[in-house]
């Protein structure tokens, strides 16, 4: 899933499984005054009910790191989980804004991109109304940053014709339009390129 960094140049990352449960993690790598900590610390280590199998972070103003988990939580179909900021950097257990049924997406494995609002933004490579995967927002509700709704909004399933089972993050442009790709699907069956306005 790559990495991320704070302000103090420390490196976040997760790892696909391991971890006290073998259910994955997410570590940091400290900057330290002469290059960067030889071994990880591990921040989180999932569970299961709280995710399996977590995918990229990305990091917000306040420290939190945001991200995904391919499989697990409520209904094990994957959830969108935060680690929020503490007085010594991002600290567990994580807290999982939302997990998915398979009816409204299944496997999130790439992670989230934020909007100017703070607004959650992924795809699931399977479930929604076709079982071809969908495009998702968790929306940002309340007066306190990063207090989502339970479900996500699902802004599109795909149905073959417009493409199936994605492997990539979303890109959302300055008028708020999302773009992304599928693996599979589309006019040839080769795979899309997609807009959502």
């Amino acid at each position: 899933g790559g990495l991320v960094t704070d302000s103090a140049g420390d490196l976040f990352g997760t790892t696909l499984g391991g971890g006290a449960y073998s259910e994955g993690t997410v570590f940091e790598i400290a900057r330290t005054g002469s290059g960067y900590a030889s071994t990880p610390s591990t921040l989180v280590s999932f569970n299961g009910s709280n995710g399996s199998g977590p995918a990229g972070l990305i990091a917000d103003a306040q420290g939190d790191l945001l991200g995904t988990t391919a499989t697990g939580g409520n209904f094990g179909d994957g959830t969108v989980f935060e680690i929020t900021e503490a007085a010594n950097g991002p600290a567990g257990p994580p807290n999982t804004l939302v997990s998915f049924n398979g009816t409204n997406g299944q496997y999130p494995n790439t992670g989230v991109v934020a909007d100017a609002a703070g607004n959650l933004f992924g795809m699931t490579r399977y479930g929604g109304a076709n079982g071809d995967g969908t495009v998702f927002e968790a929306l940002k509700i309340g007066g306190i940053y990063l207090n989502y709704s339970g479900l996500p909004t699902t802004l599109d399933s795909f149905n073959s014709a417009n493409g199936a089972n994605q492997l990539a993050f979303v890109a959302i442009d300055g008028g708020g339009n999302i773009f992304g790709t599928t693996q599979t699907g589309g006019a040839n069956g080769a795979a899309t390129v997609f807009e959502i306005p």
